[in-house]
């Protein structure tokens, strides 16, 4: 294979350019607009600021209270602390009609003509227009902001000229092409044809500037706010120093009573009065990225990286079979891999590379044979000749990107060193000196690779000695007489053993599985024919006793029952010294270092280290473990397009970032500062991959452990199980004197010979739960659910009292209530809704007197405004919901009856449908009950008729005051 089309990554830009880059956490530049004297005070910034915070005031928005405000700091413009913050303190909050964003757009005279353009587009002609008009309400916001950045896009050819040969250089230049083009299409199909709405003139500097906005200060994924700018809060500055992104800023409702959402800024940190008030950008963006987004790098090594682009050639005789092995691995025909200065290769780099290199005498495990293991056998090298080939052609990409440099490593450091550089020429060395010293890093790993190339021990050596086919002494033979041994069929190995074993040759061990106990049709996977040998040498399964086998199934990899179950037969038992769970983590070298980690966690990062390690004892567990399940935390953004607007892609997107938060905090307390413990590099993907596992595979109800149970696990789910419980802990086979527990699995029904055996995995769970957790999902209706949520807002006047209560009964200011379709609505979301609703006319039932009685009391109707507030809200919230789907009940019920979808676009629809019906079910059950008001019996009527105050025809009995007679 020709050298080019086994690597292209050195030409090609950086990626697919992103026009707004779409964070969680998205965050704001250190900007300089103004020039400021020296002398000039934080509590005096420039008049156009002043007038700003004027307005701000004015508006309500801020006050002499509010902890920050502008002042003039280092960076130029920042938010100084007037008082002592505390950490996770709230600095300030901005309503949403003070955002500018998509809606704000289309709410404005240009809405209409805006709607089928990029969310970015629409947003920055919005700003161009306004900054034109003299009588824009935003005008004191646009005052203040600058006409340019130091972001590299706004750098001059002879500034670019420092960065040749540079990443940054090809995605800059990138960026400004991709700008023209759209400028060039808006000019066309929006401002010509309609200038009476753009009456000023709006230029290609105009559109790059609004660009240049954008892409240093707009947030963007914030629940469910795709782009915004938020005035004020885009003054806060950057901290290298603040070492997380967590709780910065959030978005929340006003409550129950108000609909409008705030932005709140939080301080990550305790600051000083009088201090600036600092936020963390974003941990993993590069030196290149932070000087294309905000105009600024950082000294940090960790910021210096190099994305190597690395793909499969159409050329290759074997394209598609290289092509289908990437995808089912999550990567395709073009991967990319960020390698960052003082940490490992990612993980997928060199399987990827050694599938791209694969060709001559290794191709027959591109064969449909291997294709369940290959991405296996791939962590590890293949052959001399393949190594050779991707050391060799590495290296010789790195010498060719370092000779496009216009300085070598020693000439930046010089220029480092001398500190008379100006602000833009000290970014290009800081970022070209990274990237150098980055493909340095890259080209003395292969180097050392390519000197070790004699000492390593290749597949089929290996696979020799997983398939217990030849003995320690054996290990030298001849590759070709290693491949034909692993290769012949199992009959033909046993009877060339026995003829082996009488002339003293090869030496086999014999093993207590009996091939025809794994015989399948497709043949079942090397792995795992391996693993259920291993099971039987543990003592775990026999052929005589086992009840079971491994077979090919519709849901992949199933257990088959090898005779007729009984129901309520154990089925299975395995020790607990086969269980991966805390205290395996615990007695593992690692132990001490996980202590304080969530069970999950440790659990996770035990079996991402496990899995990297070639001499693993778990090693014949984990291969058998997929790469990745259908479960949605590993669906492309294309897929996840699928479940718009539905709680499962809430709660998919906040998983993602659950876990990418907890896995930073793993990387710098554990993995970095112990990188003795984890030679091999545990990325962000492992760690996804491990949770995948746990989340999917993992059982919990075991006197409160969480365990991964090998075998166990094999077995799949079926909706036609009724009952949970399938597992019990008991004595290990000696009884009382045994201190080894048995993970023990009935079945609870009766299984024929050759039927698939199956429990139950959750009956609680929503088809949401279902596709989170395990990739699939069930037609019955009963797993339809959708999560309504509902605050108490901080500006009610009753407040404290309501969340009292609310917490006196297990809820908080923020209560969550599954509606489900054939449960109907909680009844405790009728008593929360109507203590939320209280008004002045109800107050009363929030004295103490009726504190131990009021939750009873909300069981019922209060009052008939406070019924329809509460029916009000629900509606409400029902509708805002539904209109946030991208498809309608008819269209999705159409696609289904349809019958050709593909696995997960089935998983989408069946979930957005079932949130859909559950939503019109609850918005159709208060309709009605809206309409019935009038007929229901309200607090005080039934109070009267407690205390015998109504009358038999139902009047309520007052006596006259002048009729009572006197004493």
């Amino acid at each position: 294979m020709a050298m080019v089309s086994l690597l292209s990554f050195f030409p090609s830009p950086t990626k697919t350019f992103n026009p707004i880059t779409t964070k969680l956490l998205r965050t704001f530049p250190s900007l300089r607009p103004f020039s400021v004297s020296p002398l000039q005070s934080a509590a005096q910034p420039p008049p156009a600021v002043q007038e700003f915070w004027s307005w701000l005031r004015a508006e309500g928005i801020v006050s002499d209270k509010t902890p920050a405000r502008p002042g003039v700091v280092q960076e130029g413009l920042g938010l100084v602390a007037q008082r002592d913050i505390g950490r996770n303190e709230v600095v300030l909050e901005v309503p949403k009609r003070f955002w500018i964003n998509p809606d704000a757009v289309a709410a404005s005279e240009i809405g209409s003509v805006c709607s089928g353009l990029k969310p970015w587009i629409g947003v920055a002609l919005f700003l161009i227009r306004e900054k034109k008009r003299g009588d824009s309400k935003w005008r004191v916001y646009l005052d203040i902001l600058p006409g340019a950045t130091d972001s590299t896009i706004f750098w001059s050819e002879e500034e670019l000229a420092e960065l040749q040969g540079t990443q940054l250089l090809r995605t800059t230049l990138g960026v400004k092409e991709y700008v023209k083009g759209e400028f060039e299409k808006v000019q066309e199909e929006i401002l010509l044809p309609h200038k009476q709405l753009f009456p000023s003139s709006i230029t290609f500097e105009d559109f790059f500037w609004a660009f240049g906005i954008l892409r240093s200060r707009a947030f963007s994924r914030l629940r469910g706010q795709n782009l915004v700018l938020i005035p004020l809060a885009d003054l806060i500055n950057h901290s290298s120093s603040i070492t997380t992104e967590d709780f910065a800023y959030e978005i929340k409702g006003g409550g129950l009573f108000s609909r409008e959402l705030l932005f709140s800024l939080r301080s990550p940190i305790s600051v000083k009065a009088g201090e600036q008030v600092l936020i963390q950008y974003d941990l993993n963006k590069s030196n290149a990225e932070l000087a294309l987004d905000y105009g600024f790098i950082e000294s940090n090594p960790d910021r210096n990286s190099y994305t190597l682009t690395l793909e499969i050639s159409e050329s290759d005789p074997f394209f598609d079979d290289k092509l289908d092995i990437a995808e089912l691995n999550g990567l395709g025909e073009t991967a990319y891999f960020d390698i960052t200065l003082g940490r490992p290769l990612p993980p997928t780099m060199l399987p990827f590379l050694r599938l791209v290199a694969l060709g001559g005498t290794d191709a027959f495990l591109l064969e449909s044979l291997f294709r369940n293991s290959i991405w296996d056998h791939l962590q590890l090298p293949l052959s001399r000749a393949n190594e050779e080939l991707i050391c060799r052609v590495v290296r010789d990409a790195c010498k060719s990107a370092l000779s496009g440099y216009i300085t070598t490593i020693e000439e930046d450091e010089e220029l480092q060193k001398s500190g008379n550089l100006g602000p833009r020429t000290e970014i290009a060395v800081g970022v070209r000196w990274g990237e150098k010293k980055v493909l340095q890093q890259i080209d003395d790993v292969f180097k050392n690779k390519a000197a070790e190339l004699d000492e390593v021990e290749y597949y089929q050596e290996r696979r020799l000695r997983e398939l217990g086919l030849v003995g320690e002494q054996e290990l030298g033979r001849t590759n070709q007489e290693a491949s034909f041994m692993t290769f012949l069929s199992p009959r033909t190995r046993q009877a060339l053993h026995h003829k082996k074993k009488r002339r003293g040759g090869l030496l086999l061990v014999t093993s207590s599985v009996s091939w025809d106990f794994l015989d399948s049709d497709p043949p079942l996977p090397p792995a795992v024919q391996t693993f259920w040998k291993w099971m039987a040498d543990e003592g775990v399964i026999s052929p005589s006793t086992c009840p079971l086998k491994p077979s090919f199934v519709p849901e992949g990899l199933g257990l088959v029952a090898r005779r007729d179950i009984a129901e309520g037969e154990f089925i299975l038992k395995v020790p607990r010294r086969l269980w991966i769970n805390p205290d395996t983590v615990a007695a593992s070298e690692i132990g001490y270092l996980c202590a304080n980690l969530k069970p999950w966690a440790q659990v996770a990062l035990f079996l991402a280290r496990e899995r990297l390690r070639p001499s693993s004892s778990w090693r014949f567990y984990i291969d058998i473990l997929p790469q990745k399940t259908n479960s949605t935390i590993y669906w492309s953004e294309e897929e996840l397009a699928e479940i718009k607007g539905t709680l499962l892609l809430r709660m998919t997107q906040e998983m993602k970032d659950y876990l990418k938060s907890e896995f930073s905090k793993i990387e710098q307390e554990i993995i970095r500062p112990h990188e003795e413990l984890f030679p091999s590099s545990i990325s962000l993907d492992d760690f996804y991959w491990a949770f995948g596992m746990i989340r999917s595979r993992a059982f919990s109800r075991l006197s409160g452990q969480l365990a991964m149970l090998p075998l166990v696990d094999f077995i799949n789910h079926s909706s036609k199980i009724t009952e949970e419980d399938n597992a019990e802990e008991m004595n290990g086979p000696a009884g009382l004197f045994s201190f080894d527990l048995l993970f023990c699995l009935k079945s609870t029904v009766a299984v024929k010979e050759g039927e698939q055996v199956f429990i139950q995995y959750g009956l609680k769970k929503s088809n949401a739960d279902l596709a989170l957790y395990y990739g699939f999902v069930e037609p019955n209706s009963g797993r339809d659910a959708y999560t309504l949520t509902f605050s108490i807002p901080e500006s009610d006047p009753f407040f404290r009292d309501k969340v009292g209560i609310a917490k006196a009964n297990d809820h908080d200011e923020t209560a969550y209530f599954d509606v489900s379709m054939d449960g109907g609505i909680p009844p405790e979301m009728l008593q929360y809704l109507r203590i939320s609703a209280i008004q002045q006319s109800d107050a009363f039932l929030l004295e103490p007197t009726f504190k131990s009685t009021i939750w009873a009391v909300v069981k019922l109707p209060l009052s008939r405004s406070n019924e329809e507030i509460v029916c009000g809200m629900v509606l409400d919230a029902c509708k805002s919901a539904l209109s946030g789907y991208h498809t309608t009940i008819e269209e999705d019920e159409k696609l289904l009856e349809g019958g050709n979808l593909q696995e997960k676009h089935e998983i989408a629809v069946r979930v957005r449908l079932g949130e859909k019906r559950v939503l019109q079910q609850i918005e159709r059950d208060f309709k009605e009950r809206r309409l019935t008001l009038d007929e229901l019996e309200y607090y005080h009527e039934r109070r009267f008729k407690e205390l015998g105050l109504v009358r038999e025809s139902g009047e309520i009995y007052c006596q006259p005051k002048d009729s009572i007679p006197s004493a």
